[in-house]
């Protein structure tokens, strides 16, 4: 099995790369400080590992209507519930 990479996508946000290794699929994500990414849900459980920079993460309970809003400073692990809307705001220029 080897890291396979797909593509990548550039914006004023910054970088995406598609990777995947397996059944595993690997996003890098790049976000200038300032913006954000996410704004959806998945019907499946996702981690976020933030390896460098810090976040506003902010995550809605569907199911509840409850909003968790916490600051994150790398190294971290996000772990995602499945039914969760999330979006990840950067403080810092973060990976």
């Amino acid at each position: 099995m080897t890291l396979e990479f797909s593509k990548s996508l550039n914006d004023v946000r910054g970088t995406i790369m598609f990777y995947s290794f397996g059944k595993l699929i690997i996003h890098f994500v790049e976000t200038k400080k300032g913006f954000s990414r996410g704004g959806h849900y998945h019907k499946f459980k996702s981690d976020h590992i933030l390896l460098q920079g810090k976040v506003e993460f902010k995550e809605l309970d569907l199911d509840t209507n409850m909003e968790q809003i916490r600051i994150l400073s790398a190294p971290y692990i996000i772990s995602v519930k499945s039914n969760m809307a999330h979006i990840l705001t950067a403080l810092e220029d973060s990976l």
